[in-house]
C-alpha cells in the first residue's frame, strides 16, 4: 500500500470552480502514482478542503473512495483499512 502524506500548504479552493481545478490535480497526481479506474483509495481527514478535493477527484477517476473514520481508535481503523481492499491511502501530514 502506498502512503501518500499531503501537504498542509495544499491549495485552498475558494470557489466551486478552483475545487474543481485542484479536484484535476488531485486525479492527476494519483494517477501519475499509479492509481487506476477500480482501484480503492483511502482517505483519512478531517473534514477539510484537502477532503472534498479528494472526495471528487477520487470516483471522477473511476477508483473508489473509502473515506476511513479518523475518530475511531487504532486498532479499528487499521481494521478497516486492511479490510477495504485499498491500494493507496491519502492523510495530513
Amino acid at each position: 500500500m502506498r502512503l501518500i502524506r499531503k501537504s498542509s500548504t495544499a491549495i485552498r479552493s475558494a470557489s466551486p470552480i478552483a475545487c474543481c481545478a485542484t479536484a484535476s490535480l488531485v486525479w492527476s497526481g494519483l494517477k501519475e502514482l499509479g492509481v487506476r479506474p477500480g482501484d480503492t483509495v483511502g482517505m483519512m481527514d478531517w473534514d477539510t478542503h484537502r477532503f472534498l478535493e479528494a472526495f471528487f477527484a477520487i470516483p471522477m477517476m473511476g477508483a473508489i473512495l473509502q473515506t476511513v473514520n479518523v475518530h475511531l481508535s487504532p486498532e479499528q481503523i487499521i481494521y478497516t483499512i486492511e479490510h477495504s481492499g485499498a491500494t493507496t491511502l491519502l492523510r495530513p501530514s
